[in-house]
């Protein structure tokens, strides 16, 4: 297995040629060679150049940044947190990115990302009730409101 993240087809191709030599001058059976985490983009030209070059089958697997986003239940439990409201739902949510909260509210709105966990000091009222806020559906208005 091989990892492409950040990296380009052709040092993904040496990077996998290379493996696939080390594995196989150790006398071992390499049966196929898999390269993951490779940008969406990228995927058909690493594919190809691996195709060309390696006498074993290649698969090549777009990055998935959920794979590796901890669950907000995982978080929880490594820093010893209570939870204090919500439910199992919530818990199960991946954490696929951090904003630390500090900045004026304009500012924290514009750098909240889908599936981001908010983090911010106990004083900062105003930033968590801003993020359920940025997150929180529209209400639906019937056709006589203004």
């Amino acid at each position: 297995m091989v990892g492409g993240k950040g990296q380009s087809a052709e040092s993904v191709r040496a990077e996998a040629r290379n493996a696939f030599r080390a594995y196989d001058g150790l006398g071992c059976d390499v049966l196929a060679m898999v390269v993951n985490r490779v940008a969406a983009e990228d995927r058909e030209a690493i594919a190809e150049r691996l195709a060309a070059r390696l006498p074993v089958p290649c698969y090549v697997l777009p990055d998935e940044p959920a794979l590796s986003a901890p669950t907000v239940a995982q978080i929880t439990h490594a820093l010893g947190a209570t939870v204090v409201l919500g439910d199992d739902a919530g818990l199960a949510r991946d954490a696929l990115d951090f904003v630390f909260g500090g900045a004026m509210l304009p500012n924290f709105l514009n750098a909240l990302t889908p599936g981001c966990l908010v983090v911010t000091p106990g004083d900062r009222a105003d930033l968590v009730v801003g993020a359920l806020a940025a997150h929180w559906p529209a209400p639906r208005r019937s056709p006589g409101w203004c």
